[in-house]
């Protein structure tokens, strides 16, 4: 809603320059911001590529959804998935309530602004920037070898005066066969290729930029990979009109396993299956530990890889058009128009286990599909003078936003044949189907104001009243007011 100089500033905010960490090997921008902010917490949720990350900034602020609320090029949003990393340009970190308090109740776990890159005056610029890599397991877990296995768990029964069970004894299980995590782990391969131009003249300015990211996992169909188109442009029409416009278009998809349960997850699988027990049987089919109960509620891990048959894709515009109009020297009437939009659709198809110890009767075939749209609208006046010792400076305005989504969920079973190109919820007996829709709107008025003496002592007031029609009549309003005081001692 406006700018401040950095001296001025009487909230926490934190700042990262995109040249920080352009070119770094990841799949989206909160991953390249770990580490990177004191005070802000980045943690993957899990190390499949693409895998989701929560933010939290200066720990957990709200029960159920703690995550922070982004402003992207001047659009709040609550994700900043399928954001080319290459195409930032700053991101600022609200902390405090008085840094943030002007997003109103959608701030209380912080707030990350986020500035994508812009056209500059002169000539045209063409920037090619690729890279490609390699990642491996550096470190696996040590684990029992087939003979000390079985050695340790006749001591074990031993110990509790009980006759061992006779598969422990067993001499065809007490050789080593198989290093379950070497199985596991393959080399992943990353590329990234990303093309920008721009260009400007005294009056207008552009870039096109395009990336395309592709991550395969250390594990064999884990993956990740990220299509982005973006246009920014800025106009001087008139020496009292400015329009600006900037569009981001990304296309993204994911696959990965379980890796977190400790009782299917499929690396805890790899830990724990007999390392007696080859990957496949001299017939070609997949070991089990069926032979045994001993050998524990397991499925062979590489059996798991091999029957994997998942896929989604998430298409997003994120959009906005703001012109700004001089009405006087200092004074500024601001107009925000913007549009999120995403289209989510993902199929899954889990086959029929028979010949493993964890099994299932019947296969499945599973297909979720969702949208959701949020359009804003704002209007804001910006105000900023100074008179000798005293600055001030003052913004307010109206914001309106709507949410829409809906979607459906459907499954079947009994599938007649489990081919991969039949796996159709048509050709099975329907199981389960979900539709769902909804939508919110929120509206809003907030004013912030700003009052420096003699750029030594600052203070800042901010208040928002947000009304969401998530509540019940009579209860959808709330004021969110904050003030802070500076001090500058080193200019006494």
């Amino acid at each position: 809603y406006g700018t401040v100089d950095r001296k001025d500033v009487t909230g926490s905010i934190s700042s990262v320059k995109g040249d920080d960490f352009r070119n770094q090997p990841v799949s989206s921008l909160d991953k390249a911001l770990q580490g990177r902010i004191a005070g802000v917490q980045v943690v993957r949720n899990g190390g499949a590529p693409g895998a989701s990350t929560s933010i939290r900034i200066r720990g957990t602020g709200t029960v159920n959804n703690s995550e922070p609320l982004y402003i992207v090029d001047g659009i709040p949003t609550s994700s900043i998935d399928g954001i080319n990393p290459n195409d930032i340009e700053a991101v600022e970190v609200l902390k405090d309530a008085s840094a943030s308090a002007i997003y109103g109740t959608r701030a209380a776990n912080g707030v990350v602004i986020v500035t994508t890159r812009k056209g500059e005056k002169g000539a045209l610029k063409v920037n090619v920037d690729m890279y490609t890599g390699i990642t491996n397991v550096t470190k696996t877990i040590d684990v029992l070898d087939a003979s000390t296995l079985a050695e340790i768990k006749r001591e074990r029964y031993t110990n509790d005066g009980v006759a061992a069970n006779a598969i422990w004894s067993d001499t065809q299980y007490q050789t080593q066969r198989t290093n379950w995590q070497d199985e596991l782990f393959t080399t992943g391969k990353t590329k990234n290729i990303d093309l920008s131009i721009s260009g400007g003249s005294e009056n207008s300015s552009f870039l096109v930029a395009m990336g395309y990211y592709d991550e395969q996992g250390v594990i064999e169909k884990t993956k990740a990979d990220r299509f982005s188109l973006r246009i920014n442009s800025d106009h001087k029409v008139t020496k009292w009109l400015k329009i600006g416009q900037n569009m981001a278009l990304s296309t993204r998809s994911n696959n990965g396993f379980n890796t977190l349960s400790a009782q299917n997850g499929l690396i805890w699988s790899a830990i724990r299956f007999h390392p007696g027990l080859p990957v496949t049987n001299p017939d070609g089919s997949f070991s089990s530990s069926q032979i045994s109960g001993q050998f524990g509620d397991i499925n062979n891990p590489i059996f798991e890889v091999d029957i994997q048959d998942a896929n989604n894709r998430i298409t997003r515009l994120l959009s906005n058009l703001t012109t700004e109009v001089s009405l006087t020297e200092g004074l500024k009437l601001k107009a925000n128009f913007g549009v999120d939009g995403s289209i989510s659709d993902s199929r899954s198809f889990n086959a029929q286990i028979l010949n493993q110890i964890r099994q299932r009767t019947a296969n499945s075939a599973n297909r979720n599909y969702s949208q959701g749209f949020s359009f804003l609208m704002e209007y804001f006046l910006a105000y900023d003078k100074s008179f000798g010792d005293h600055k001030v400076g003052f913004v307010g305005g109206y914001s309106q936003q709507s949410f829409d989504f809906q979607g459906f969920s459907a499954t079947a079973i009994n599938l007649p044949d489990e081919d991969p190109s039949q796996r159709f919820l048509s050709t099975g007996s329907p199981n389960r189907t979900e539709e769902f829709r909804a939508h919110d709107g929120l509206r809003s008025v907030f004013g912030r104001a700003n009052y420096a003496f003699k750029d030594k002592y600052l203070f800042t007031a901010t208040v928002r009243s947000d009304e969401s029609s998530k509540f019940a009549e009579g209860n959808r309003t709330g004021v969110f007011p904050a003030f802070s005081l500076g001090w500058r001692v080193s200019d006494e």
